[in-house]
């Protein structure tokens, strides 16, 4: 089974408790200074684990629950098999942790303020000219201004007429 917990914003005491598994998902309300599953949902039956409860699980627990419909809830062994759990234990610590507020230090606040400058000259229309040269143009200039560029072929022998060919020329090269 995958278990993820999540707090509950309504009642800071009291994290919800999703279980998904092969026959679908299932969610409890857990009470934190209790240690207890005090209230289920209805579950939820699924055919397949869908991926993103995959991702969204904070651990597993290499144990299957049987879900029996009926007015009075008895979560005590599904509490037992929780509160044995380690990794249950760290994942309500966590949960039930308060938002660490971030003190902003000088540098970050540089940072900050001259990413939102960069943004802001984004923004702006750009007033600088674009120089715009046709390549045509700017080979021939490289041609006419660099000696190097030209192609160079050097004959080095008697220049051959071909016999069965008109007008065709052998010009040995090196």
């Amino acid at each position: 089974l995958y278990v993820k917990g999540k707090s509950n914003p309504k009642a800071p005491d009291e994290v919800n408790v999703t279980f998904s598994g092969k026959g679908g998902s299932f969610t409890a309300v857990f009470i934190k200074d209790q240690k207890a599953l005090i209230h289920g949902f209805r579950p939820r039956a699924r055919i397949t684990i869908r991926k993103q409860d995959i991702d969204e699980s904070q651990f597993e627990i290499d144990t299957g629950i049987k879900i029996i419909p009926g007015s009075p809830q008895d979560l005590s062994a599904l509490t037992v098999l929780l509160n044995e759990e380690e990794s249950f234990a760290r994942a309500i610590e966590l949960i039930a942790a308060p938002e660490d507020v971030q003190v902003q230090e000088p540098l970050t606040l540089q940072l900050k303020d001259t990413f939102a400058r960069l943004d802001r000259q984004k923004l702006e229309p750009s007033l600088i000219e674009v120089l715009e040269i046709p390549t045509v143009k700017l080979w021939r200039a490289i041609l006419d201004t660099e000696t190097e560029s030209y192609p160079n072929i050097e004959i080095s022998g008697e220049v051959v007429p071909v016999a069965d060919a008109h007008g065709e020329l052998l010009l040995p090269y090196s």
